[in-house]
């Protein structure tokens, strides 16, 4: 592995176990393998392999921050401090003063000049908590660690896990950890955390009498003249003798006026350079969605703000506005633009006026990060208060994005975890009126398993719209059913169960002629269905998938000539693709075969016509619906060879899109090792429960009762493969 996190070993692993599917898949290829003793010599070696490599691994912490070059003047002594501090064994440094003044370009810089003593570089954001920071598994990647709530319950064990692997890590490797803006005491975790076996930085806006550990020192202005001097040579543009003279002197007015605060200074040179006439010209307030609040001079620097002296257009009002909502760690520029919808130009502009920083690479990635200074940042959202209005195409770009990514099963979807949480957070109370976008983030927070966030949020949301809409509305119905998928994914049936009949009653007394409450009414029945059918009410599961079917056909007339499709829950015949395929589901549970195979050939024949809906049920995840079906044709027919090998092409298919320890991972390796117990092939079976139950008790220890099905089919299997050996 080398210090950025890629791990050749794995990645060598991951690529042979890719070839060997190939292989089987293309058996009347040259490369290919026909011989079925040969697969199972092969597939047996690499298991193997596969269990030595997990149980050799050790905890290795991966990523790498790549701190980027920027303008830098003075602080030799500064830096010499820092550099004393940790040869003498009195760390962590902590660097204390006033937010602007230089703190995060002083550990910058120390980076830079001493990135070779060091394996590794953590370059951390401090947002929210302490805690939030070390469970934060895109900042802190641990190999083979991260936050499960069937296993850790609250994210507090879950740092406290973290830190005592982090600190057997640390031992063995040297490691910098920079800690940015860290501005709030955080007791007895702060005191684990910075005595951790590796060099730390901490800057901060706390006075350093207010630390109890390392060595703390305030940082101040720029003291003498030869570096102010070079400094100004770094931020001003050449001139002619006479213009630089009088540039200079307004230039040391101006550090006189702010007490030579050096952000203030960083943009009153780019003022400068973009040939304002400072103090006299101060930009209009700008129009629009941007209002401009009555707020208190500030006390330190005079009563103009940071922002007052720039002549910023709407579309650059825009890109602060949406910058400051991000993580204060920063985004991806690439993710930014993306998202945001904003133009690189503008970007460009804003970055020249230095009030946008690039200074780093995200760790382990080649990816330029993008942010505010958090002064700059607190400027623009007390001068502009950003709003979800203000913000609108950032949560559509959000949403769309997070969706897409998902869809698509990229196992990288934990990028936007940061980004995520800190829309929501700055969007309290959510909006109402952008409801379904702010779902689509809380529906990747279950997706990622973070379930009691999840129904947090739900709750908050559902509250919104509730208090907008009242009961009488398709989107408070909407949101019941959203809230219910939460509560369903989090395994809280009883309270799924009440809220699906609570959308389902929502939807009823709504008016009929509505063609969305139809769609949501019909969504709503074959979810009721579902419920149905779990219960064994099959009577009951039946006529509400009936409806649901009915009410599609009523609806989907109705979708050309709505403006906005996207407000139905669907608008593709995909969705009667699925309610044919739920029908199919309680024909085999009652034992009626030959109309479960009709329901099966009428929910591939819904696709056909629709180039839409046949695409995503062949080239998302949702094909898994479609083989889950066919899975079941067979075992219910006794076909058990079939069977196991219909198992084994969705368990290829689902390693490909979701990790080995993933829930429907784990459902697809039971289900072959099912098939495989029916086909008596003991010794095959048993491997397969062997890792079910491996991974059950490593990420899933709380499912209890699996684990003890999981051992009892284990254990019969094992029963099996022993009288086979006598």
């Amino acid at each position: 592995m080398n210090n950025t996190g890629f791990d050749y070993d794995d990645a060598l692993l991951a690529w042979e176990k890719a070839m060997l599917r190939q292989r089987i898949k293309y058996s009347d290829t040259p490369p290919g393998i026909r011989d079925s003793g040969t697969v199972s010599a092969l597939q047996a070696a690499l298991a193997k392999k596969t269990e030595a490599a997990g149980s050799s691994a050790l905890p290795s912490l991966l990523g790498s921050t790549v701190i980027l070059p920027e303008p830098f003047a003075g602080r030799k002594q500064e830096l010499e401090r820092i550099a004393h501090i940790f040869e003498n064994g009195t760390g962590p440094a902590i660097i204390c003063g006033i937010g602007g003044i230089g703190k995060t370009a002083l550990a910058k810089v120390y980076v830079l000049k001493n990135k070779d003593c060091y394996s590794r570089i953590l370059f951390l954001t401090f947002e929210g908590s302490l805690e939030r920071l070390i469970s934060n598994d895109s900042s802190i990647r641990i190999k083979d660690m991260e936050y499960r709530a069937d296993i850790y319950k609250t994210r507090r064990r879950y740092a406290n896990a973290k830190l005592k692997v982090l600190k057997h890590i640390l031992a063995a490797e040297k490691v910098l950890i920079i800690i940015d803006d860290w501005n709030h005491p955080e007791g007895k975790l702060q005191e684990e955390f910075l005595s951790l076996p590796c060099d730390i930085i901490v800057t901060t806006r706390l006075a350093p009498e207010r630390w109890n550990s390392g060595s703390a020192f305030e940082l101040k202005e720029l003291t003498t003249k030869k570096e102010w001097e070079a400094f100004y040579q770094l931020y001003t543009l050449p001139l002619d003798d006479a213009a630089d003279k009088k540039r200079k002197q307004l230039f040391n007015a101006r550090r006189h006026e702010v007490h030579g605060h050096t952000l203030r200074m960083k943009l009153f040179a780019a003022e400068m350079n973009a040939g304002l006439s400072p103090p006299e010209k101060i930009s209009q307030k700008p129009s629009g969605d941007f209002t401009v609040p009555e707020r208190k001079a500030s006390a330190s620097f005079g009563k103009d703000g940071l922002l007052d002296r720039f002549t910023l257009k709407k579309q650059e009002l825009s890109a602060l506005a949406m910058l400051s909502v991000m993580p204060v760690e920063g985004i991806s520029e690439a993710r930014f633009l993306i998202i945001s919808g904003v133009s690189q130009r503008t970007l460009t502009t804003l970055k020249s006026q230095l009030l946008i920083q690039t200074d780093r690479h995200a760790a382990g990635a080649g990816e330029a990060v993008i942010s505010l200074h958090p002064v700059i940042a607190e400027e623009v959202r007390q001068k502009y208060r950003p709003s979800s209005v203000v913000c609108r195409s950032l949560m559509k770009g959000l949403a769309g994005e997070v969706q897409l990514t998902w869809m698509n099963g990229q196992k990288d979807s934990a990028v936007w975890e940061p980004v995520i949480y800190s829309v929501l957070k700055s969007f309290n109370p959510p909006p109402a009126r952008f409801a379904r976008e702010y779902e689509i983030l809380i529906t990747w927070l279950w997706l990622q398993e973070y379930y009691e966030d999840a129904k947090r949020f739900m709750k908050k949301l559902l509250r919104a719209v509730h208090s907008m809409y009242g009961d009488a509305h398709v989107l408070t119905g909407a949101m019941q059913l959203r809230m219910a998928a939460v509560c369903f994914n989090s395994r809280a049936m009883e309270e799924a169960d009440f809220w699906y009949e609570r959308a389902y009653d929502t939807m009823k007394g709504l008016p009929a002629a509505d063609p969305i409450r139809t769609g949501y009414l019909s969504h709503a029945a074959s979810k009721l269905s579902r419920v149905c059918r779990s219960r064994k009410d099959f009577a009951h599961a039946m006529e509400l998938i009936d409806e649901a079917i009915s009410l599609f056909h009523q609806c989907i007339g109705d979708l050309k000539k709505l403006e906005d499709v996207t407000a139905l829950p669907f608008h593709t015949y995909l969705t009667l693709s699925y309610y044919l395929l739920d029908k199919g589901k309680i024909f085999l549970r009652t034992g009626r075969i030959e109309d479960a195979e009709k329901m099966y050939c009428l929910a591939e024949d819904a696709l056909k016509g629709d180039d839409e809906a046949m695409h995503l049920a062949r080239n998302t995840f949702g094909s898994t619906e479609y083989e889950k079906f066919r899975l079941g044709l067979y075992e219910a027919r006794g076909q058990w060879i079939c069977a196991a090998g219909q198992a084994r092409r969705m368990l290829d298919y689902a390693l490909s899109m979701r990790s080995p320890e993933h829930s429907y991972v784990l459902d697809v390796r039971e289900w072959l090792a099912d098939a495989l117990a029916k086909c008596e092939m003991p010794e095959e079976s048993t491997r397969e429960y062997i890792q079910v139950l491996t991974l059950l008790k490593k990420y899933h220890p709380l499912m209890k009762k699996r684990i003890r099905k999981i051992e009892q089919k284990l254990q019969n299997s094992g029963s099996k493969l022993h009288a086979a050996d006598e």
